[in-house]
This record gives structure tokens, C-alpha cells and sequence, in this order.
């Protein structure tokens, strides 16, 4: 019932914040498993590095707060 529903995430793959009024797209740079154990995700919306956000991949996951858009790979098709 309150199963999440597995997103295939690989590096290019892009993503908006559910609540993000202007819809910046954040595309996966970086993958590895932190010293905790928990797989993560590097972000990046722009050039700069205030535009990087380390993410775990469970939170990448839940649609509540991040929604998946495909890779950039699938939107240069």
C-alpha cells in the first residue's frame, strides 16, 4: 500500500523538487555510497557550485519530494 514505487536512477538522470514553484531541473552527476551505507546522488542544476546538492537516494525516490523527468539521454530522442 505504501510501497514507493522503484525509479530507475543512473547518472544523467533529471529530476525537479515536487515544490518548486520554478521547476529547476536538477540532473544526477555523481552516484556512490556514503560512509553511512546509504547510496546518494550528486545534483546539479547550473554552472556554479552553489548549484550541487548531495542527495540520499531514498529521499530521490520519494515522488512527495523529488519528480523524475528521464535522463538526458531519453530528451535528446
Amino acid at each position: 500500500m505504501f510501497a514507493r514505487k522503484n525509479i530507475d536512477i543512473q547518472l544523467g538522470s533529471r529530476f525537479v523538487k515536487a515544490d518548486d514553484k520554478s521547476q529547476t531541473v536538477w540532473r544526477v552527476e555523481a552516484l556512490w555510497t556514503a560512509t553511512d551505507g546509504l547510496p546518494h546522488a550528486r545534483l546539479n542544476a547550473g554552472p556554479t557550485r552553489s548549484d550541487l546538492r548531495t542527495v540520499a537516494i531514498a529521499a530521490l525516490s520519494d515522488r512527495k519530494a523529488w519528480l523524475p523527468l528521464g535522463t538526458t539521454e531519453q530528451s535528446a530522442q
